[in-house]
């Protein structure tokens, strides 16, 4: 399972440079491994390199901290890091204006 999951990550992370905003909704993700960590927080650098805003939305703590603890907030703005699914998109879609 975690290795499907981080192979669907690579497959879509291999598309990035497609668009303009990305959301990545954690809202039903309990925990990640370091695999999972790793293949987004790749992810995320990419997509951050391509010019693609990130914007994520991950009500679960740990999830959360795993991101913060591989430095992922780093690379990205302060707003990164919505509190809901709705004002991750709402950022998304005025990101495409």
């Amino acid at each position: 399972m975690i290795f499907g999951a981080s192979k669907a990550i690579a497959k879509h992370h291999n598309r990035i440079h497609n668009y303009k905003a990305v959301v990545l909704d954690l809202s039903a993700v309990p925990m990640m491994d370091l695999t999972i960590s790793l293949a987004l927080e790749n992810a995320i650098k990419d997509a951050v390199e391509a010019d693609c805003a990130v914007y994520i939305f991950s009500p679960n703590g740990q999830t959360t901290e795993r991101l913060e603890k591989l430095g992922v907030s780093k690379r990205l703005p302060h707003n990164a890091f919505c509190d809901s699914r709705h004002s991750a998109l709402l950022l998304a879609v005025n990101n495409l204006s």
